[in-house]
């Protein structure tokens, strides 16, 4: 029972003296300059939410809130959804490969026709990852990171596990699990063809088509707004009024 007591009584007194020390470390950062140094120590993000209040370290107003309540979203929601988009994105690999499997056992399905599953979904891989980078930004931004070098560690681990899935799993799944190469590299070069094809697109045409599509709406408008403000063009007849006239003398 004694040694027990003591155990826990040098315990107790590790994790103080840890506690302590570190509060130290930081108090010493900040008076030596050298606090921009540690992640942990830099300035709060502007996007930051929390209780203003005064830094024990900095003695400056910050606002301030629990690390447990970031690490609780992490590991109750964020985690969870990262995995299931990840089980999502797999899955739609699977039909993909059920789909094409399904045309080359059909007799009548022209040849041409067993790239579509491939082609679209090369497509489906582009899409994902564009609305996976918008969903991770606001799942990050929600998990309240006091830092911006945190806010950038945890939204690019998002980022990187779902765009390994949903980029280079079918190439895995086709090395190791079919053990097919001729259809590995026709999957590998539908996959570059497709996203070249769309960033050709994105990069060379799309501006194009948005700036036609601007000068044309402004040019709506602008005929419009003439249209709406344009006076009249018929004359008004005015009566000439005579010297002797009575209002005349009146005035």
């Amino acid at each position: 029972m004694k040694r027990q007591f003591l155990d826990i009584l040098a315990f107790s007194y590790m994790r103080a003296n840890q506690y302590l020390w570190r509060m130290k470390c930081s108090e010493l950062a900040f008076v030596w300059g050298t606090i921009g140094m540690a992640s942990s120590l830099d300035e709060p993000r502007p996007n930051y939410n929390g209780v203003m209040g005064i830094d024990h370290v900095t003695g400056r107003l910050q606002p301030q809130c629990p690390r447990w309540k970031t690490q609780l979203k992490m590991y109750t929601v964020s985690i969870p959804l990262v995995i299931l988009c990840m089980i999502l994105a797999f899955f739609v690999m699977l039909i993909s490969f059920w789909v094409e499997e399904q045309l080359r056992g059909s007799p009548d399905c022209p040849q041409w026709l067993y790239l579509a599953p491939s082609v679209a979904y090369a497509a489906l891989i582009y899409l994902m990852n564009m609305v996976y980078r918008r969903f991770a930004n606001n799942l990050t931004e929600w998990e309240n990171h006091r830092t911006q070098s945190q806010f950038d560690r945890h939204r690019v681990t998002k980022l990187v596990l779902f765009e390994f899935v949903n980029n280079f799993m079918s190439l895995f799944y086709i090395a190791f699990i079919y053990q097919d190469m001729d259809m590995l590299r026709s999957q590998l070069a539908t996959l570059l063809i497709i996203s070249q094809a769309i960033n050709n697109f994105q990069e060379a045409l799309l501006p194009l088509i948005l700036q036609y599509y601007s000068s044309k709406m402004a040019q709506l408008k602008k005929r419009n707004s003439s249209k709406k403000w344009q006076m009249p063009s018929s004359s008004v007849d005015v009566q000439e009024l005579s010297g002797d006239d009575p209002r005349i003398l009146q005035a």
